[in-house]
């Protein structure tokens, strides 16, 4: 349950080229929490990545400056881009719908998606790592 003025956040993976199965759950999100945002980095090459979503019941607050403390070098730089760019979840939405019990595409949206990222892993993954 989320308290009145309260805001959710949402670690969630993304292919932004087989869009269906984040379309149809930001969908769903939105008819509860109507405002929302994705928070995704800029990794040049990659679709399928990690994306946070904000989501209110109202009006979101202005992004503004954080400190963070005990972030790992080599990552602040992502971190700060992904913090930068909140874009509206509607550029993501588009086609998506409300999933219920009646109605629930997801399982074969999801399934092309998670095909997509392990053909992306065995792409990428040193052929060593891949012998049996």
């Amino acid at each position: 349950c989320l308290r009145a003025g309260g805001i959710a956040v949402f670690n969630t993976f993304a292919h932004l080229d087989l869009p269906q199965a984040y379309a149809h759950l930001l969908a769903t999100l939105q008819r509860e929490l109507p405002h929302a945002v994705i928070h995704r980095p800029s990794v040049p090459g990659s679709r399928h990545i990690n994306s946070f979503i904000v989501a209110a019941a109202t009006p979101l607050p202005a992004m503004r400056p954080v400190t963070l403390t005990d972030v790992p070098e080599q990552h602040a730089g992502t971190l700060w881009d992904l913090l930068a760019q909140a874009r509206p979840a509607a550029d993501f939405a588009a086609g998506g719908r409300v999933i219920s019990d009646a109605w629930n595409p997801v399982g074969f949206a999801l399934a092309q998606s998670q095909a997509a990222f392990r053909r992306g892993v065995l792409e990428h993954a040193p052929p060593a790592l891949l012998m049996n």
